[in-house]
């Protein structure tokens, strides 16, 4: 068995320090959140955000807007958003954002706001082909909201 001098345990404690004060250093740093600029002027939108969640970008605009969102499967609020929209009327903004999302706008009598339910992602498996004949008993035109139209006769 070896004695070590007080010196050199002071070296090898000291040495020892400084490994633990250069890994306490090494850690990697969280991540900040992309910042989302909502600007809403006249009712018209803008929005610059870049690679942040769905749900983030959409709590921002409702918070700007008064608009409410509803996200149906929690999985869809995790997908990344990088866009940039300017002063855009609201509809024609949420349909920028949502247009890969297959959603539905209402807008209940006496709240003064809209309501927007995030269904799903589209897919190309779910969208009917343009020379599919499928009856539809509503369509919704993005200005004036849903159009209603009498069910086909048998």
């Amino acid at each position: 068995m070896s004695h070590i001098s007080a010196s050199r345990f002071a070296a090898l404690i000291l040495v020892g320090l400084c490994c633990l004060n250069v890994q306490a250093h090494a850690e990697p740093q969280p991540v900040q959140a992309s910042a989302i600029d909502v600007g809403l002027d006249g009712g018209r939108v803008s929005l610059k955000v870049k690679d942040a969640a769905l749900e983030r970008v959409l709590k921002a605009v409702e918070a700007r807007t008064g608009t409410r969102f509803n996200i149906h499967d929690p999985l869809i609020g995790q997908a990344p958003v990088s866009l940039e929209l300017r002063g855009l009327p609201l509809r024609e903004a949420i349909h920028a954002i949502l247009g890969g999302y297959s959603y539905f706008i209402a807008e209940p009598v006496g709240t003064g706001g809209l309501q927007v339910t995030v269904l799903a992602p589209k897919s190309a498996e779910s969208t009917p082909a343009a020379d599919d004949s499928i009856p539809t008993a509503a369509a919704m035109d993005p200005d004036s909201g849903w159009d209603f139209e009498p069910p086909p006769s048998l």
